[in-house]
């Protein structure tokens, strides 16, 4: 089957549970192996220490130093999920090896380490793509951004405005790409999840975008008392870097010079602002005009 996330188009012989494949845009391709002989499968001697993610310990592999130029051709890299998978790729072959580990690993747990983590993880470090922590919706054909700590209200916004008609185009993480006609934003995955329940890919939605979108603007939620006003202030300086560094998807090493010089060229290019987000649901109306006034007219309020 094929089927396309974060602009990359994966091939595999093994069926994965997509409700759909929809016809995607993509600028790449990815071979993945299921539970095959994997030619890539070398000593890694190099780890950093384990991470939590979605409830699993997880750890970042190599077959060379971290201090080592991370654009080896010879580089080989390995995401171990405790319990569930082994993902093993390399810098210089469009192609992912998958070993299940102890039996507790399933299809539909697969999709879910695949989209969330690991292939943001593999284009982060192979590709050197622009990666944020954010929601993205479709809003007058541009790609508007919400940005926030986790469970910070990002998904629950985008799925609002998915209500009101607007097309998804990620739920948590999207992949930023510098065009000859500016910066686009690449879908994800057609699931939305309002919940964070662990391993689990969520609600399928029809409407859904297949193509990348010109970024419009990035809007960062800060939540008030629900009295207060539902206001839009301009971001910029260096604060404007600041905000977008934090929500910059960082991979489990530090961040590059490469990728700091691509993100202050991204910030330097997108329109950045806050918008007070009241805390009652209820109001979450306020919020949607807002940003669609904003983008469509331009005007803020402070």
């Amino acid at each position: 089957m094929k089927f396309v996330i974060y602009g990359i188009e994966v091939k595999t012989s093994t069926t994965l549970p997509l409700e759909r494949t929809p016809e995607s845009i993509s600028d790449q391709k990815l071979l993945l192996h299921l539970d095959k002989e994997c030619t890539l499968v070398q000593a890694m001697p190099y780890a950093i220490p384990s991470v939590n993610l979605h409830g699993q310990s997880t750890q970042l592999r190599s077959n060379l130093p971290f201090s080592d130029p991370r654009s080896s051709p010879s580089r080989v890299w390995q995401l171990v999920i405790e319990k569930r998978f082994v993902f093993t790729w390399s810098n210089h072959q469009r192609e992912m090896c998958v070993e299940t580990l102890g039996g507790e690993g399933n299809s539909t747990k697969l999709l879910f380490w695949l989209s969330h983590t690991v292939m943001p993880v593999y284009m982060m470090l192979a590709q050197g793509d622009i990666l944020l922590h954010a929601s993205a919706v479709e809003v007058g054909g541009k790609a508007i951004l919400f940005i926030a700590p986790s469970y910070g209200g990002k998904s629950t916004l985008a799925d609002f405005f998915v209500q009101q008609g607007h097309r998804l185009l990620s739920d948590d993480k999207i992949r930023i790409v510098l065009t000859p006609d500016g910066y686009f934003a690449y879908p994800s995955y057609p699931y939305r999840r309002t919940t964070r329940d662990f391993e689990t890919l969520g609600t399928l939605t029809e409407r859904y975008c297949s193509s990348p979108l010109p970024v419009g603007g990035v809007f960062l939620l800060s939540f008030v008392e629900s009295d207060e006003k539902c206001s839009i202030q301009l971001i910029g300086g260096l604060h404007k870097f600041e905000v977008l560094q934090q929500a910059y998807l960082y991979e489990p090493i530090s961040i590059s010079t490469t990728e700091m010089q691509y993100l202050l060229k991204f910030s330097g290019s997108v329109q950045l602002y806050q918008i007070n987000v009241p805390k009652e649901i209820e109001r979450l109306n306020e919020v949607y005009y807002a940003v669609v006034d904003q983008i469509t007219s331009g005007h803020t309020n402070d």
